[in-house]
């Protein structure tokens, strides 16, 4: 599907750069179809949990289709400034799905019934129906967080 040239009001890239293999183009793209003072939001992995799943698990890093890179905050923001994207906000999301990625990570990727739980409550709380892990989360946020 072709895009035209700065025709977009918002452009959303979430959880996709760490998993092609030019993240830079991807990024150009985004560039080339967003309106001139428009909005870009962009959303990777954070490279703490990240690189805890890298470490525990091999088979995390071999899954096809699965992530190929980690970034450091310091290096997309370089990436950003060099395509004349400002950064004007940096926010910490899901720290219970970094935890849940770390222990299946830690458990080779198999799933067991605490994480079987884990997942479930991980969906509730996506579907509004798990009020108290919402609150645990922004009480993690900014130890173990997505951005």
């Amino acid at each position: 599907m072709e895009i035209p040239d700065n025709s977009q009001d918002l452009v959303v890239c979430s959880e996709v750069l760490e998993h092609v293999p030019n993240f830079e183009a991807v990024l150009e793209e985004c560039y080339r179809i967003q309106k001139p003072g428009s909005v870009m939001l962009i959303s990777v992995p954070a490279y703490f949990p990240e690189s805890l799943c890298w470490k525990y698990s091999k088979k995390y890093m071999q899954t096809p289709g699965g992530h190929i890179r980690i970034f450091k905050k310091n290096f997309l923001k370089e990436r950003f400034e060099a395509l004349n994207l400002k950064v004007f906000k940096q926010h910490r999301e899901h720290a219970l799905h970094s935890i849940y990625w770390i222990l299946r990570a830690r458990n080779n990727m198999e799933e067991n019934d605490f994480l079987k739980s884990f997942h479930n409550l991980l969906v509730k709380q996506m579907f509004g129906q798990a009020k108290l892990s919402l609150a645990l989360e922004k009480l993690l946020n900014p130890l173990f967080w997505e951005i």
